[in-house]
């Protein structure tokens, strides 16, 4: 398993708990065979297994042989026993998953009855699993393409060198397939001005300056920072001007000049999205995504309603024409051909407002470039300035990773439905649309995107 977690444009999934992307990481093809022992309920049972998968392990860990031990669980069904655990490795530990062939009729299994819940995934029992095995470590472009799948989210943050703000996500088969798209705003913020609402709370500008300290962690580092800042967000009707001592949660992005954060202030009960700066005057700072939180001294000052407008642009990949990893220095490589168009919203109050959609080009050449260590991506398509961003989520498996996983757990489950279904028949300008949700690009989430998740529900990576 290769997988890494973030937040989108508009919403941060509450169900996922992660450290974040540990950048000093990187993708390769591991080989593990050896016994393990499952535990559970039904008794316990040694089994011998072998598999072969793809896995985002430390950099410390070059190619070669090692012995390491595996901690997890197992879920054992009929045909096949799935793992998902962590292997460590020379005091390293990395996340694994992986699906070897039931050999074991001797391993019982539940009654049907007793998990309708999950009926889904048939009659099953899940194990605690542990052990020791055997481990390779080798090149990740082994794996065959015909059975290789990439899911990458990321932000954009800059339009033809200049700051920008949104977001990409892309979902390939090497060799085959691909679908990519883009959403983003030109200048270094999402928020326009007026008000906004999201059909439970009204939204409208207001100044915000934020003093304190808050702890970034980074890895297994952990830092205390003094923040003060001044910035617009959208704050909820309910909040008056005032004084406020404010909880941030959220993630922080460390260059060498600045820390740039992107989270939730909660105050009074009421949450709300803010993105700022500050200077960087920690040189010990990683230079790279870390998670913040901690509590904050808040003043917020409403801003007037005023009529306003905003534009943002959205990038499609319509037809792939190569999809490949380690490409002509990338290390992934996507050409094609691209549309491009130009969303307009004129808001005259919170509940009206105009959309209009201007093609920017139709069936332009382009290609996607990720760089870096899978951390930097480029979109460069004719007739439109270079885009460019970094990588916040990165699933790379060697069989299908199904759409509708909303959340970023790996599995397609009521969680997913429950998501889409509180942002129904919302399009671009209501505040809860979520352009992750809009799977066939109609810009509404609809009976097509709440049945796409209905047909993956069960579907695990």
């Amino acid at each position: 398993m290769l997988c890494l977690l973030g937040f989108t444009l508009f919403t941060i999934p509450a169900s996922v708990t992660a450290d974040g992307w540990r950048r000093e990481r990187y993708p390769v093809e591991v080989t593990v065979k050896g016994n393990l022992t499952l535990t559970g309920d039904p008794g316990t049972f040694n089994i011998f297994i072998q598999s072969n998968f793809t896995a985002m392990v430390p950099t410390q860990l070059a190619h070669g042989n090692y012995t390491g031990l595996f901690s997890g669980e197992a879920h054992v069904s009929n045909e096949t026993i799935k793992f998902r655990g962590s292997l460590t490795v020379n005091e390293s530990e990395f996340d694994v998953s992986f699906t070897v062939p039931n050999t074991y009729p001797e391993i019982p299994l539940s009654g049907e009855e007793e998990h309708e819940h999950h009926e889904y995934h048939g009659c099953y029992e899940e194990y605690e699993a542990d052990g020791e095995l055997e481990i390779t470590i080798s090149q990740v472009s082994a794996v065959p393409k015909e059975k290789t799948w990439v899911k990458i989210k990321g932000y954009v943050n800059s339009y033809g060198g200049q700051p920008a703000f949104g977001w990409l996500k892309a979902h390939a088969k090497f060799g085959e397939w691909a679908k990519v798209h883009a959403f983003f705003m030109p200048g270094d913020s999402m928020w326009g001005d007026g008000e906004w609402g999201d059909g439970e709370h009204s939204f409208r500008n207001a100044n915000v300056t934020v003093e304190g300290n808050l702890t970034l962690t980074c890895a297994s580092e952990s830092f205390d920072i003094t923040i003060d800042a001044n910035f617009t967000a959208r704050v909820p009707e309910e909040i008056e001007s005032g004084n406020y001592t404010a909880s941030y949660e959220g993630w922080a992005y460390v260059t060498n000049d600045t820390v740039q954060f992107k989270g939730e202030l909660s105050v009074v009960d009421e949450e709300f999205l803010v993105e700022f700066t500050i200077p960087n005057t920690y040189p010990d700072l990683p230079k790279e995504y870390c998670t913040a939180s901690g509590e904050l001294a808040v003043i917020i000052t409403r801003l007037p309603v005023a009529r306003f407008e905003f534009a943002l642009y959205m990038v499609r990949l319509v037809n792939a024409s190569m999809v490949e990893l380690n490409y002509s220095g990338n290390d992934f490589y996507i050409s094609g051909l691209w549309d491009v168009y130009n969303i307009t919203w004129a808001y005259s109050d919170e509940d009206n407002f105009n959309m209009t959609v201007k093609p920017v080009v139709v069936n332009g050449t382009g290609e996607f470039n990720v760089t870096n260590g899978w951390k930097d991506f480029t979109l460069d398509i004719t007739g439109v300035e270079l885009i460019g961003g970094k990588v916040f989520f990165l699933c790379y498996r060697s069989f299908v990773v199904p759409p509708g996983d909303v959340n970023d757990d790996y599995i397609v489950d009521i969680f997913d439905l429950v998501h889409i279904g509180k942002r129904y028949g919302t399009t671009p300008g209501i505040a809860e649309f979520d352009f992750d949700l809009d799977f066939n690009d109609d810009f509404e989430i609809d009976i097509y995107d709440l049945t796409t998740i209905g047909a993956n529900l069960g579907e695990e990576y």
